[in-house]
């Protein structure tokens, strides 16, 4: 997505936090099935064959809802993501409820 790209929707049911435990658990039982289970043998077998690409089908569609998400917030707020160590440390000491405590507007008529 780029920054004119306006038309992000959530996908229904989407949870980022959900996203990110089922791309690292698809990661683990793709790895696991390449290098320790029926992958690692000469030659795959077309069941096991079939599973991994299913794996590797769901892995993709987490990835890019994610991607899509993460680049959404980039486009759309003046929010930014941590990118090293310090920055990362300057938040935790800032408190998590910083980005929270921004004052509020009122409408006076």
């Amino acid at each position: 997505m780029n920054k004119n790209d306006t038309s992000y929707r959530m996908p229904e049911g989407f949870n980022p936090y959900s996203a990110i435990d089922a791309v690292r658990g698809l990661a683990d039982a793709i790895h696991w099935m390449h290098f320790e289970g029926p992958g690692a043998e000469e030659v795959m077998e077309f069941g096991d064959k079939v599973s991994l690409d299913a794996l590797v089908g769901m892995l993709k569609t987490h990835v890019h809802n994610l991607h899509d998400y993460v680049h959404e917030i980039g486009n759309s707020t003046s929010l930014s993501l941590p990118m090293n160590d310090a920055e990362l440390d300057a938040l935790r000491d800032s408190g998590f409820d910083s980005v929270r405590e921004e004052p509020p507007l009122y409408l006076v008529r």
